[in-house]
């Protein structure tokens, strides 16, 4: 009956061995991770691709011009291997997300898969144990209409904001129908892949957490810090991770009103636009249970 405002939750890399029904029903709670509790049981997934020796991996140049970004589980940067230019990540050993073994595992199970379904999964996973490193050999993410590389959509809550991601002005981007509609169905696409193929809650489904083309809208999903393998919470978990999805809907719906007053089309809506807006409510059902889920979302979308 208690925490009902309660939104973020890191229960990671701890000794839990039970999970209350009630968890699962609080009507705000939207990032949650669960990973690295033993007791849970929770299945372990399938890694589908090769391990490698991170000697492998060859450099592209100095530490600057390769470095393609950082976040709470590992920094990112560019190298070569297998011939071809990849995204290298360097996972730390713990962090409040999880567990480096953890994400591995993600990542593994994920594999070569995810790209096609807006999911920045990986081509193989390296560990040096006399170095104390572990990580991940990714595809870089493919350019945007024009050439212009993905950006990310969003920059993460500060200790002000809390849970609320930060959207500065971009004057790259507007946010039309047509932006926000291929958003949110890549975004669709993503989440359902996860839950539905790889039996994977993502834990962290934020706007920081997703890259995208300013001029489409198109997006790819990545970092796993707090993703895990869902087991016998399925439904609960996935209808969890339907309310993130309706935060960011609305968020995109709220920055699309904005644009449309802006050029003074505010009286205008699209049936796509009043589509996605009456999705809101039922992603954000306070009856946790009686939310949509991805499948039937993409059902609606496409």
């Amino acid at each position: 009956a208690k925490l009902k405002s309660l939104e973020l939750l890191r229960l990671a890399g701890n000794q839990i061995g039970d999970l209350p029904d009630e968890l699962w029903t609080l009507p705000k709670l939207t990032w949650l991770t669960i990973s690295g509790n033993d007791p849970l049981r929770l299945p372990k997934l399938e890694r589908r691709v090769p391990t490698i020796g991170r000697s492998a991996l060859e450099s592209t140049g100095d530490d600057e011009s390769s470095f393609l970004g950082a976040g709470a589980s590992g920094s990112v940067t560019r190298r070569r291997w297998d011939d071809k230019e990849v995204a290298v990540k360097v996972i730390r050993g713990v962090t409040s997300d999880g567990r480096a073994e953890d994400e591995l595992e993600i990542y593994g199970a994920i594999g070569q898969d995810g790209m096609q379904n807006r999911v920045v999964g990986c081509l193989a996973v390296f560990e040096d144990k006399n170095e104390g490193k572990s990580g991940v050999v990714m595809e870089t993410i493919p350019p945007g209409e024009g050439g212009e590389p993905l950006e990310d959509f969003a920059l993460p809550p500060t200790i002000q904001e809390v849970t609320a991601d930060r959207w500065p002005a971009n004057t790259k981007r507007v946010y039309d129908d047509d932006f926000v509609l291929n958003a949110m169905r890549d975004a669709v696409m993503a989440l359902s892949y996860l839950h539905d193929t790889a039996g994977v809650a993502h834990g962290d489904f934020y706007a920081h957490n997703i890259k995208v083309d300013n001029a489409s809208g198109r997006l790819y999903l990545l970092d796993f810090g707090a993703s895990y393998s869902k087991g016998q919470y399925e439904k609960k978990a996935e209808k969890i991770e339907v309310r993130a999805f309706g935060v960011l809907l609305q968020e995109l719906l709220e920055r699309r009103k904005q644009e449309a007053d802006r050029t003074n089309e505010g009286s205008q809506q699209s049936k796509a636009i009043k589509l996605l807006e009456d999705l809101i409510p039922s992603c954000m059902d306070k009856s946790v249970a009686s939310r949509p889920s991805f499948g039937e979302l993409r059902e609606i979308l496409f």
